[in-house]
């Protein structure tokens, strides 16, 4: 892929229903934060330019990003919406010719192959959309298709007839652009919904009339369209993350006796023919070298390294300052969650 890319991730949410006063998009996930671990994933498409839209709680977000290189924060003011959200972020990016890529700082799921895949299906479409067909659409804005299954349009749930709420193939809510497309497909937004906001969602509508093309990409596995609104939702967004690293590491000969009580962070290098028994908590930062064994009711603390053949028994803590484990209560059994329905945009 030869065009210039700039990315769009809009952070700028309150997050009411998690009734937490930390800011939704700094919630902790495996050893990152939602906004972090979205962030990782497509500074992977080495993107030239990313601006983040924040707003509420931006002061505590934006010492979250600290040593972050190329971001580029730019403050939604009064929020109106997605489509407002995107017009603030588009001022960072004038003059820029090529795909803009425009996801949400909630939604820790969606991979980096996933985004290049939506990047890659544009071509030389105005746009390319991202959707899904979860075991429950409620609340999600629906796909809205001819009897040929062309592309009309979507519909944000609220906006939608009793007929149009039965389709089960939602709108994830990401995009890849062409740069000056969403220029023009901005421009012809209104308020003209339920909401009185500016949707993004209305942008494909603006250009699928001016006669562009826009293609569709269905994802494989609609769990990673869930969306984080809610302590449940971040629980379910966690037990998928899990079953993820720890999928890695069983693939690369970590024998974790069991999946179920084990818990091990992002950024955790774990070398093979290394045992985790059971009720084990791995941090983010630690090494473990190869032929150790940790545990049961091991707790490795951030940094921690282990060399080849050492062994953390139970019940220990160990730290990135201690050379050896000490002793000390043992940790809960941690609960896995089952991921049960998708939200998103």
């Amino acid at each position: 892929m030869t065009r210039p890319l700039a990315v769009l991730v809009l952070a700028a949410g309150l997050g009411k229903r998690t009734k937490l006063s930390l800011p939704k998009v700094m919630l902790p996930l495996c050893g990152r934060t939602l906004l972090g671990t979205v962030l990782d994933e497509v500074a992977a498409l080495a993107p030239e330019r990313t601006v983040v839209v924040l707003h509420h709680g931006r002061e505590l977000v934006e010492k979250g990003l600290a040593g972050r290189d190329g971001l580029t924060v730019v403050d939604q003011g009064s929020p109106k919406g997605t489509g407002h959200a995107v017009q603030v972020a588009m001022q960072a990016l004038d003059g820029f010719r090529g795909d803009v890529l425009v996801g949400y700082g909630d939604m820790p799921l969606l991979e980096r192959a996933t985004y290049s895949a939506l990047r890659d299906a544009r071509g030389d479409a105005a746009a390319a959309l991202l959707t899904a067909i979860p075991d429950d659409p409620t609340g999600l804005g629906r796909i809205l298709r001819d009897e040929d299954g062309t592309l009309l349009g979507i519909r944000e749930e609220r906006d939608c007839s009793d007929a149009e709420r039965e389709i089960e193939e939602i709108n994830v809510g990401v995009y890849c652009y062409d740069a000056d497309a969403l220029r023009a497909a901005l421009h012809g937004l209104s308020p003209q919904n339920a909401q009185g906001e500016l949707y993004l969602t209305d942008t494909i509508g603006n250009l699928l009339a001016a006669g562009e093309r826009v293609t569709t990409v269905e994802l494989d596995d609609p769990v990673e369209s869930l969306g984080v609104n809610s302590l449940h939702q971040l629980a379910m967004a966690r037990a998928v993350m899990q079953d993820r690293i720890l999928e890695r590491h069983l693939a690369n000969g970590v024998l974790i006796e069991d999946p179920a009580t084990t818990w091990i962070d992002h950024d955790v290098v774990i070398g093979r023919d290394t045992r985790v028994l059971p009720c084990s908590v791995i941090r983010k930062g630690v090494v473990i070298g190869e032929g150790c064994e940790v545990g049961p009711f091991a707790h490795l603390r951030e940094r921690a390294v282990l060399e080849d053949g050492a062994e953390i028994t139970s019940p220990t803590s160990a730290t990135r300052r201690s050379a050896r484990a000490r002793t000390s209560a043992p940790a809960r059994s941690p609960r896995t969650t089952t991921a049960s329905r998708s939200t998103a945009r």
